[in-house]
């Protein structure tokens, strides 16, 4: 089990450091937040995002009724 989650651990300090990589280069190329994100709306990753987040928050309401109080 400790294997597992070192492995776990590992491949995830890799992708955290991948993206890090990604965005220094978006920054050193000029590339800034505001352009990414208004190329991103209206795209159908973006309404897939916000589809995604709607159905999070109706599950942790609807999950909060369950919880004893």
């Amino acid at each position: 089990m400790k294997k597992g989650w070192r492995f776990v651990l590992t491949l995830v300090l890799i992708l955290v450091l991948l993206g890090a990589v990604a965005v220094g280069v978006g920054f050193l190329t000029g590339s800034s937040f505001e352009k990414a994100y208004n190329g991103l709306v209206g795209s159908p990753v973006f309404t897939f995002i916000n589809t995604m987040i709607g159905y999070w928050n109706q599950f942790v309401d609807s999950w909060s009724t369950w919880l004893p109080v």
